[in-house]
């Protein structure tokens, strides 16, 4: 009787800890999914926590690198503790992500995204984002994104208005045409 208690208590365990069995929302991303829902705003659904954890760091100081966010996003940060933060990432992560929806110009961006561009120098986005941009870890999920907040991250991160070395480097130089390109082939709108 004790083996069967101790088998079934286990089992209980493993059930209810599972990482495949859909969490609770936390109360905050009912906050969050009031603008994260629509193109201006990233889609959260199925970033990586690790990802969402160090944006929500970055944009509340506690990274040390200043607030990026508006103050509409700080102050809806100010009461999350770390362990909000580590619960809302684990959230959005739960969630089934937003495939992408190819446009026209999706083989030229797969291209690019793929093998990047030889003559600006431009690197693969695959080295950092993965092969179908799923992204990882602390590297954003790029698949299934909104195509205006693709294209406009692009753009700050070539005039360097949103710090990130690589990403700089790698949009620094590229044309209109094949931030389109690259947009069709991620984005889902």
């Amino acid at each position: 009787m004790k083996t069967i208690l101790l088998a079934a208590g286990t089992a209980l365990a493993c059930f209810l800890l599972s990482p495949a069995m859909a969490q609770p929302a936390p109360a905050a991303a009912q906050a969050c999914d009031g603008c994260h829902g629509g193109g201006d705003a990233p889609r959260l659904n199925g970033q990586k926590a690790g990802y969402i954890r160090e944006r929500l760091k970055y944009f509340t100081g506690v990274a040390g690198r200043g607030r990026q966010a508006t103050i509409d996003m700080a102050a809806a940060l100010a009461a999350l503790d770390d362990a909000g933060r580590r619960d809302l990432a684990r959230h959005y992560e739960s969630l089934p992500p937003t495939e992408p929806k190819p446009g026209p110009l999706a083989a030229q961006g797969e291209r690019i995204y793929t093998k990047g561009i030889q003559t600006r120098k431009v690197l693969a986005c695959t080295l950092c984002h993965g092969a179908r941009a799923e992204g990882h870890d602390d590297t954003p999920r790029l698949a299934g994104q909104h195509g205006d907040y693709l294209k406009r991250q692009m753009l700050l991160f070539g005039l360097n208005w949103r710090g990130n070395d690589v990403m700089h480097h790698n949009t620094q130089d590229l044309t209109g045409a094949q931030i389109d390109a690259l947009v069709s082939y991620l984005a889902n709108d």
